[in-house]
């Protein structure tokens, strides 16, 4: 007897083909008798691989993938995207299991529930919704708790797939400290209009120079308001904290605006050296498109860099979520 649709699985009644498929993929929950009890995804699956031959009832006619797929989206409203995750992820031989709630366990190759822990856990979105850096955070701190990796597979417009991978980055601090405190800026220093700091030549000019800080303008020191602000002392905004964060954990901070964030950083401590991270400050629980987090996460891959996506927590703690592009 083939196996056949019965509510929102598909029921493979046959032990032989049941085992079959138990053993050579992990697929399906067993029923007693030898049976198995496929999910519609699963059953989607096997069919558009040629594995399985599936009817719409017991009694009924042989079921098409184009079937199957509708049954699914009727049940589900996410199940297409589901799929297509599912579908590539098993097409590479790497055991998925899961689809509720557009959330699958990765297991390694060879593994599977009851034969190993999963590495990595996938939650599924579209290029178009919103998500927040403090969701994601919070989201990529549970799995890691967890010991799993934390995926987000993100179906675009053409049905393409793009698989990131979140980690907390837990900043070390630089071996070579780059300024000695917060110098006296004297009273000799301007005021520049929309923000900033001119300095004066002298021996501020050249201590400040010293530090990595300041753009030089004939022969004064332009200070940006972070800068400035980190200099002096002064509370600031958004921006200066994550600034005086990465500051005093010894590394070189310069503006990323030409790589569309906020901050470019050396963590070697020199800005001879390649600067290897890219940092934007987003508001915690703001809401936040995968279209807009693509952008940066591409341009900080095209040119070698780490992006690093900052937020302010509780205390006023500065926190950085690690976004980049994977493939499983």
């Amino acid at each position: 007897m083939l196996p056949y649709v019965k509510d929102r699985s598909v029921i493979v009644d046959d032990p032989k083909t049941a085992s079959l498929l138990r053993n050579k993929g992990a697929f399906g929950r067993s029923l007693p008798g030898g049976g198995l009890e496929l999910s519609l995804m699963e059953a989607a699956y096997l069919i558009s691989s040629g594995r399985l031959e599936v009817k719409r009832s017991r009694e009924g006619h042989r079921i098409s993938p184009h079937e199957l797929l509708a049954l699914g989206m009727d049940a589900r409203e996410r199940f297409l995207e589901d799929y297509l995750v599912f579908a590539d992820m098993r097409d590479r031989g790497i055991n998925i299991q899961g689809g509720g709630d557009r959330t699958f366990l990765v297991y390694p190759r060879g593994k599977g529930p009851g034969r190993g822990k999963a590495g990595s856990w996938i939650k599924v979105y579209r290029e178009h919704d919103d998500v927040s850096i403090g969701g994601l955070m919070r989201e990529t701190e549970r799995r890691e708790g967890m010991g799993m990796e934390l995926l987000c597979a993100v179906v675009d417009g053409d049905w393409d797939l793009t698989y990131y991978s979140l980690r907390r980055a837990l900043l070390s601090r630089s071996r070579k400290r780059t300024h000695p405190g917060k110098p006296d800026l004297g009273e000799d220093v301007l005021p520049i209009p929309n923000g900033g700091l001119l300095v004066p030549d002298g021996e501020v000019r050249e201590l400040l120079s010293g530090m990595s800080v300041g753009s030089s303008i004939s022969d004064s020191l332009a200070l940006s308001r972070e800068e400035a602000a980190f200099l002096r002392g002064e509370e600031g905004d958004g921006k200066t904290a994550v600034y005086r964060d990465l500051m005093e954990r010894g590394f070189v901070v310069r503006t990323g605006f030409k790589y569309g964030t906020h901050f470019r950083v050396y963590t070697s401590g020199s800005i001879e050296e390649h600067s290897d991270i890219l940092v934007h400050l987003v508001e915690r629980d703001a809401k936040i498109s995968w279209e807009a987090l693509s952008r940066a996460i591409r341009l900080s891959h095209s040119v070698r860099k780490r992006m690093l996506f900052a937020s302010i927590g509780k205390r006023k703690r500065v926190d950085y979520l690690e976004i980049r592009w994977t493939r499983p």
